[in-house]
């Protein structure tokens, strides 16, 4: 028995994803690992579409290249899957600290007492950036 053009895309799909691991493939794309076990075992021989959807999404195909019955443009799949395994940009801690304070004056309005209450619970230092908060878990220089 020869394999459905499906399982044989799925597999070149799944060579090529940088999560390489069909567990994590699966659960990237919200279907249950096993699913997509079966799918490419044959054991599941003509997924519904709604099953296909996700995975089709993932690599910017549709359910019918999925199925072997429209070409796949095999170059725009691999650079959209070198575009999702791009790490995000790294952030200095001083920046990750803005953005934090930042949130946190957001969520709290500017109110400054709502402002410390936060901090205190997610225990973030609040730094001269926050004026009239004073004493609140000050960072310290003796980390270094």
């Amino acid at each position: 028995m020869q394999p459905s053009p499906l399982i044989d895309i799925l597999r070149q799909l799944i060579d090529m994803d940088p999560l390489r691991s069909m567990r994590q493939i699966a659960l990237a794309c919200g279907i249950k690992p096993s699913t997509l076990s079966r799918m490419l075992s044959g054991v599941i021989s003509d997924p519904r579409d709604h099953q296909l959807a996700p995975l089709a999404a993932r690599y910017g195909l549709s359910v019918e290249q999925l199925r072997g019955r429209a070409e796949i443009d095999w170059e725009a799949v691999r650079c959209r899957l070198q575009g999702a395994s791009q790490p995000p940009p790294q952030r200095d801690a001083q920046t990750i600290a803005n953005m934090r304070l930042a949130l946190i004056q957001h969520i709290a309005s500017g109110s400054p007492e709502e402002i410390e209450r936060l901090t205190r619970i997610l225990r973030i230092p609040v730094d001269d950036a926050l004026p009239g908060l004073s004493g609140v878990d000050k960072p310290t220089n003796n980390h270094r």
